[in-house]
């Protein structure tokens, strides 16, 4: 029996399909897949839980400060500052990403922001936690005239 080239090349792909599916059969039942989805089980990222008593202090003419109690698990917030309120369809016209390093969550300190030459007016304030997982929900809004 002859076996032209054709005939050859799919013989040779059915052999490496068949490979393909055992090998993957066994990762599956005894190895590194299996392992895998053990541990996203077991091991269930959670979100930071939402930052309170976001409070403003206005230390100088020029300074204004938002502090907030820190959260558990958190690597840094995100503070959003709006002219408009949030609620009344206002959309952030300033946002800061305030990485706070992981030995001052640790600490007793309390998260801080200062900001600068803000114009007379209406402001509302939110934050929100931050870790590897994703964003938690944002705190109460502080509404603020200065």
């Amino acid at each position: 029996m002859n076996f032209t080239s054709k005939h050859k090349l799919l013989i040779i792909t059915i052999i490496i399909l068949l490979i393909l599916i055992i090998f993957s059969f066994i990762l599956t039942k005894f190895g590194a897949f299996k392992n895998f989805q053990q541990d996203t089980k077991d091991n269930k990222c959670k979100l930071p839980p939402v930052p309170t008593n976001l409070r403003y202090k206005r230390p100088s003419h020029l300074n204004h400060q938002l502090k907030w109690n820190k959260t558990s698990n958190a690597t840094h917030y995100k503070l959003y500052c709006y002219r408009e309120n949030p609620f009344k369809g206002g959309l952030p016209f300033y946002t800061d990403d305030t990485s706070i390093h992981h030995n001052y969550l640790d600490s007793k300190e309390i998260p801080l922001l200062t900001l600068a030459s803000l114009e007379p007016g209406n402001y509302w304030f939110r934050v929100r936690a931050i870790n590897d997982c994703g964003e938690g929900e944002f705190s109460d809004p502080l509404s603020v005239t200065i």
